[in-house]
């Protein structure tokens, strides 16, 4: 669990997890931990992960969108300090 890499999350590994355990009424955190100490807070902690994934997963878009600004303003503050520069020379 200490090295699980939760933002390689799929959205296909999300979906199933959420379909086949998290919707399914047996599977009940409470419940888990009456049954067993240890699964109680590993139940919580798959519920965790999966939420952390679905918000992940939304805001990647906006992650990506924000990259190629830094990449964007990158490129324009070389151009500017060019155009200075020719400036400076004029």
């Amino acid at each position: 669990m200490l090295d699980f890499n939760k933002d390689n999350i799929t959205s296909k590994t999300k979906e199933f997890i959420q379909k086949n355990y998290l919707q399914d009424p047996t599977f009940d955190v409470e419940a888990i931990n009456k049954a067993s100490k240890a699964a109680g807070p590993l139940a919580i902690w798959v519920k965790s992960i999966i939420e952390y994934a679905d918000i992940f997963l939304k805001i990647e878009p906006l992650r990506n969108e924000v990259k190629e600004l830094e990449e964007q303003k990158n490129v324009n503050e070389l151009e500017y300090e060019k155009i200075l520069k020719e400036v400076g020379e004029l």
